[in-house]
């Protein structure tokens, strides 16, 4: 008898349509398949849909899966705001909060990426260009930090504060203020948006820029404000004099 010899070969012949061999591995329509596409419109033949039915179950689950989960952490990727860090005095050369220096670039200083080590400040440096310091370090601690020294260009992380950063002004010494030297203070700014919680009292996780480093817990206290100065106390009033007994008022 004769021996088809696409047996053999993994194929098998439409036997009703008298066509070309199908490819029972995987169906393919250009130059370089093997055959005929599984295609119901053009090869009904049962070898066909046996190599539709030879796709592995676990391919066929499995794979919109994998997808729905790339579209979810792009779509988070996309969402996340992410930090952008300026420093003061861009054309003011006068001492600045954050508050402001994020309020010229349209943005909003945040309390959630004061970094929580000297390693996570040189991350967000580095990551400028150009690098506004001229090196990195610890420093003395100030309720201003982080920020620039005007001499020695050294941006120092340490801080000595424990109220909300964001508002804090640097001290500039007089004599390196009259020739328009100033400490510059580095900023985390985010728009606006980023900071506006959600019905449950939420706001956005915010990218700080700070690589595999931690941020500080965010203050929420702001300082005490040591020049205002207390409403004077109203001077008693006097209750007048009771009238003598058996006089007349």
């Amino acid at each position: 008898r004769t021996v088809d010899p696409f047996l053999n070969s993994g194929r098998s012949r439409d036997l009703r349509s008298g066509g070309p061999p199908c490819s029972l591995l995987a169906p393919s329509s250009g130059p370089s398949g093997s055959g005929r596409p599984c295609s119901s419109s053009t090869d009904p033949g049962r070898a066909c849909r046996a190599a539709r039915m030879a796709q592995p179950s676990a391919v066929r689950f499995v794979l919109p899966l994998l997808l729905a989960f790339s579209s979810c952490t792009l779509a988070l990727a996309a969402t996340t705001p992410k930090a952008e860090w300026h420093i003061s005095n861009s054309g003011a050369w006068e001492d600045e909060s954050c508050d402001t220096v994020c309020k010229n670039y349209d943005q909003r200083c945040t309390e959630t990426c004061w970094p929580a080590t000297v390693q996570g400040l040189k991350v967000a440096m580095e990551a400028e260009s150009p690098n506004p310091c001229s090196s990195v370090e610890t420093g003395p601690a100030a309720a201003w930090h982080p920020a620039k020294d005007p001499e020695t260009t050294v941006c120092y992380w340490q801080t000595d504060s424990s109220y909300l950063r964001c508002p804090e002004k640097p001290a500039t010494l007089a004599t390196q203020a009259a020739i328009g030297k100033c400490l510059r203070r580095l900023c985390p700014c985010v728009p606006a948006s980023a900071l506006v919680a959600d019905d449950r009292g939420r706001t956005p996780a915010v990218d700080c820029g700070l690589g595999a480093n931690n941020a500080l817990p965010a203050p929420t206290s702001p300082r005490p404000d040591a020049s205002a100065t207390p409403a004077p106390t109203p001077a008693p009033t006097s209750a007048p004099a009771a009238p003598a007994p058996g006089v007349a008022g």
